[in-house]
């Protein structure tokens, strides 16, 4: 799901200097349903739906230049797929991943806009990388 506010309000021109980071729900602990109308870090309520384990921390996300497909009429912004490294142990299981862009020189969750939610199953962590691995579409489309 790409949040509503994320729609429209980045430029092709500067996709690449944007600072994006991707954070793991828990996929025991999580209660939260994502609302496309939500803007906001802090609307996920990360402190109790935030991934908590061993070798856990929100990475940063490689951005690529928009590329135009012209068979499908459409923008993708695309990213790199993003590994957390050793994390967790065989109790922990992540959730959802979400993309958003932090907005200052530091992180805020209040301010950190949300850019969007992908649904997966729960997945047992073992202490080795976790990869999310970004699609062919990127983190989302645009119609011209």
């Amino acid at each position: 799901m790409i949040y509503k506010d994320a729609l429209g309000r980045y430029a092709r021109a500067d996709w690449v200097g944007l600072t994006v980071y991707c954070m793991l729900l828990d996929g025991v602990a999580s209660t939260y349903s994502p609302i496309v109308t939500h803007q906001f870090v802090d609307d996920l309520t990360p402190g109790s739906n935030e991934l908590a384990c061993t070798g856990y921390a929100r990475q940063a996300v490689t951005l690529s230049a928009p590329t135009w497909d012209s068979g499908a009429d459409k923008w993708r912004f695309l990213a790199s797929s993003v590994v957390f490294p050793a994390l967790g142990t065989g109790a922990d299981q992540t959730g959802d991943v979400v993309f958003y862009e932090q907005v200052g020189a530091s992180p805020d969750d209040s301010v950190d806009l949300l850019i969007a939610h992908f649904a997966q199953a729960a997945v047992t962590l073992d202490g080795g990388d976790f990869t999310v691995t970004i699609g062919s579409d990127g983190l989302y489309t645009e119609s011209e």
